[in-house]
């Protein structure tokens, strides 16, 4: 079948899986715009930082300019690290899906050397039929049993053929290559580039690294720094002199947090009031 012989003078070396993950992200149009995402994430971080450079401390009278000396930053550095989560979220979706490609590349492989061996052994099959007919050892029967035999054969063979060109096709759009340009494929890369992780520690990366995790932790963290420029401003025009002050400032103190007037370094620590919610 297609694809089973080894590399021949002038064709194309084989190829591992980590080269064709490798050639995937070097080809991809979503890397490009994920990266692009980043770069703009990280331009408005610096624009945002140094904005918040241009404002003192003193100055910071008003809930507007608070936004601006302090959320605004801390808003703009959750966006970029949200980007770059987005991007590897990218990165990891697209390595699976040409480890998913690659090894269904092999296994097609794998199916179309089996059925070209039961295609040999039914053709072998139907010459020995044919050698009892002539010695008078078997049926005309038996010849034809044979010969539908290794018709089935032939119609796994170009089954097999067919499964195996697709999926060297499709291994070839994500590595953003020909067909013919593919090159042989190395079983053993297929267990070298499998990392091998417990249920627990999966668990444990998808919680703290996966982009929906990095997205809801910003989220709350954002809200928190919010709470806390709102309450650190402690100006009647927010409420803050109402009766739900004194419970405020008990779930700060319960949570670990402390209480600060007005913005006196608020986010010196990692979260500023509630630092342990």
């Amino acid at each position: 079948g297609a694809g089973l012989a080894g590399a021949t003078p002038g064709s194309p070396a084989m190829l591992s899986l980590l080269a064709a993950q490798a050639r995937c992200r070097e080809t991809s149009a979503l890397i490009d715009l994920a990266g692009a995402a980043v770069d703009r994430a990280l331009l408005e971080e610096q624009q945002a930082e140094e904005t918040a450079a241009l404002i003192p401390s003193e100055a910071v009278v008003t809930y507007e300019l608070a936004l601006a000396k302090y959320l605004a930053p801390e808003s703009a550095r959750a966006q970029r690290e949200l980007a770059q989560a987005a991007r590897e979220a990218v990165t990891v979706n697209l390595d699976l899906q040409v480890t998913r490609a690659y090894a269904g590349a092999l296994a097609a492989e794998r199916m179309a050397s089996l059925a070209q061996a039961a295609a040999g052994r039914a053709d072998d099959q139907v010459k020995l039929a044919n050698d009892l007919l002539g010695a008078g050892m078997a049926a005309w029967k038996d010849v034809l049993d044979a010969e539908a035999a290794r018709a089935k054969a032939m119609a796994g063979v170009v089954s097999a053929d067919k499964g195996l060109q697709l999926a060297r096709l499709g291994l070839a759009r994500l590595t953003g290559q020909s067909v013919a340009g593919l090159g042989t494929l190395d079983q053993s890369s297929l267990a070298a580039g499998l990392v091998s992780i417990t249920v627990d520690e999966a668990v444990a990366v998808a919680a703290r690294d996966r982009y929906e995790a990095i997205a809801a932790g910003s989220q709350v963290e954002l809200a928190q720094r919010n709470l806390v420029t709102i309450y650190g401003m402690s100006t009647g025009a927010f409420g803050q002199y109402a009766d739900g002050d004194a419970n405020l400032k008990r779930l700060c103190e319960e949570t670990g947090g402390r209480v600060e007037y007005p913005l006196q370094q608020v986010y010196t620590d990692v979260s500023g009031y509630l630092s342990t919610p």
